[in-house]
């Protein structure tokens, strides 16, 4: 049974929608936008997190993410709500790439990012750049993976590794508000969240150490698998990042 709407409940409704607009609003985990125009391809790639093509025949903006960002999207920039994929991204075209990120990022209304940088973080915005197209604020998330991924394109071998790691770890905290992991992703959440000892970090870290050329383990939050079996090795490490004392309580 519905209650009636009298003039005060309708005055105290409009009141509190007023104080919600009006709060600041935090994107609590999101990374940058890119930072150049975007083909078809990418533009399909970047709106799936699927590691599988489309199926022949199969158009991305015709899934339900892809109806959403035309409904949502589309009218931002000028056009029907059922505007075709090729009339969007056409459209993204004239515009530019930065005005359409200023456009649709004025319009979500955030104010705070908080970024998580380890992942592409060579090809978009930065924290700070991503803050600026708006003049939001920004802070950074660390992603473990990353830091861990760093060192071994340095160089770093298995017997330095635990020390590099925290040392490494704890210099980016001093920016960062936080971090994360992509474990669950990568393996799921059926892991032993004990805190390993030394010994078993330099093991974990030596056998992901012999098969580290074969996947970034950063490269997407998507499935990491070689010849369809999941590989043991960078999941060990993964473990170790997410429940060691490196990263505190």
């Amino acid at each position: 049974m519905s209650l009636p709407v009298t003039d005060r409940t309708a005055g105290i409704v409009g009141e509190l929608e007023s104080f919600v607009d009006g709060l600041p609003a935090i994107d609590q985990h999101c990374h940058g936008v890119a930072r150049g125009e975007l083909g078809a391809a990418e533009f399909d790639d970047l709106l799936t997190e699927s590691e599988r093509p489309q199926p022949p025949g199969g158009n991305v903006f015709d899934a339900p993410v892809g109806v959403m960002l035309r409904t949502v999207c589309g009218p931002l920039l000028g056009l029907d709500p059922d505007v075709g994929g090729a009339d969007y991204l056409s459209r993204r075209g004239e515009l530019g790439a930065s005005e359409v990120s200023r456009i649709l990022l004025e319009a979500a209304g955030i104010d705070t990012y908080v970024v998580d940088t380890g992942f592409r973080s060579a090809d978009i915005t930065s924290p700070a750049e991503l803050a600026g197209i708006t003049g939001a604020r920004s802070a950074e998330i660390v992603r473990l993976e990353a830091v861990a991924e760093a060192l071994a394109e340095a160089g770093t071998g298995a017997a330095g590794f635990m020390d590099a790691f925290a040392t490494e770890l704890a210099s980016q905290l001093q920016q960062a508000v936080g971090v994360k992991s992509i474990i669950a992703y990568r393996y799921g959440l059926d892991f032993d969240p004990a805190r390993p000892e030394p010994a078993s970090i330099r093991r974990a870290a030596d056998e992901c150490e012999k098969f580290a050329p074969l996947h970034s383990m950063t490269s997407s939050a998507r499935d990491n698998r070689v010849g369809g079996i999941s590989r043991p090795s960078a999941f060990a490490v993964l473990r170790l990042m997410t429940s060691s004392n490196l990263i505190g309580a």
